[in-house]
């Protein structure tokens, strides 16, 4: 399913290797999202925290911006992901399904 372009696009935000941002961004490639992959280094991190908004919950790396809305986190960032993409499907269809998926993602490390 394509994604019509949204306005404004989304951005996530992280630091320039793969880490924790990797599955957020492969998921947006996956689902065809348009997305700004926005990279800081430590000290950019430290200044752009300071000059933000006080709309953050928490301030923390990696986070999703999509408009006025912020999300940080890997685990809550997918889901926002998959939520917009109206695609629940991916988390399973069935209680037992969803349970698996709940599995699966509990012995990976995405917070």
């Amino acid at each position: 399913m394509d994604i019509e372009n949204d306005i404004p696009e989304i951005t996530i935000g992280y630091y320039p290797f793969r880490g924790k941002a990797q599955i957020c961004r492969l998921l947006c490639e996956y689902l065809r999202i348009p997305f700004q992959d926005k990279q800081f280094t430590p000290d950019q991190w430290n200044q752009y925290k300071e000059n933000t908004n006080n709309k953050w919950i928490i301030k923390d790396l990696p986070f999703l911006q999509h408009g006025d809305f912020i999300v940080t986190g890997t685990g809550a960032i997918i889901h926002y992901i998959i939520e917009y993409a109206c695609r629940t499907d991916l988390v399973g269809k069935t209680i037992d399904d969803k349970l698996k998926m709940d599995t699966i993602r509990s012995h990976c490390n995405l917070n």
